[in-house]
């Protein structure tokens, strides 16, 4: 699946075009997800220690909020992707739960031959677990990079990153004619903020412009 690079102009101001990013069909609304990321790099510290490997992971931590389109399809994609990790960790214990109680319930010289198994068995079903969770995490639409600028999501639809394109060379051509004709908007310096800060009101905001501008992800 593709990678797309957003601005963070771009999550902010709720640019990104009506096309759901999990199937490219029309969108039917959007969903608010706060992606973060950090380093893959950071969880070669475990070898080090956990305690590290949790700091430093903690400390360059970025995060972003984006309004991603869905269809009526993939509006609760996260929820679902939530449901299935939560629902196989609670399974994990569960049997771990029961391996107990049923210990427990045996003959003290059957509790010394079944302990050694049972745990064995229980580090490995928790070891499946997370070898399953992570690459169940690395499935779908993920980010893979995320700075102060823009975010870099991996797994979005091919059709959602053309329509994106197309929404970006539609904004610059517009750009390029309004220039021709003498209107200087197009200097982000002499630009109004957007959106107008808070506690003033639109009518009162001097040349505020109500289409907005497209920033892209290389502006600086």
């Amino acid at each position: 699946m593709p990678t797309v690079k957003l601005s963070r102009y771009e999550c902010a101001c709720d640019l990104l075009p009506p096309v759901c990013a999990f199937c490219g069909a029309p969108a039917a609304g959007s969903r608010e997800r706060k992606f973060s990321w950090h380093p893959s790099w950071v969880w070669v510290l475990i070898f080090v220690h956990v305690l590290v490997a949790l700091i430093v992971a903690l400390i360059l931590t970025k995060r972003m909020l984006v309004r991603v389109p869905v269809c009526d399809q993939h509006s609760g994609y996260w929820s679902r992707r939530m449901g299935i990790l939560t629902g196989s960790f609670l399974m994990v214990v569960a049997l771990a739960t029961a391996a107990v109680i049923y210990l427990n319930n045996e003959p003290p010289a059957q509790q010394d031959e079944l302990a050694g198994w049972l745990c064995g068995g229980g580090f490995v079903l928790f070891f499946v677990w997370v070898i399953f969770a992570a690459i169940y995490s690395t499935r779908g639409v993920r980010p893979v990079e995320i700075t102060v600028r823009f975010i870099r999501l991996a797994g979005v639809h091919e059709d959602f990153v053309a329509a994106l394109e197309a929404d970006r060379d539609r904004d610059a051509d517009e750009r390029d004619r309004r220039v021709r004709f003498g209107d200087v908007r197009d200097d982000y310096d002499d630009e109004p903020e957007f959106p107008p800060p808070r506690g003033r009101d639109r009518d009162d905001y001097d040349d505020y412009d109500e289409r907005p501008r497209r920033r892209y992800p290389d502006d600086r």
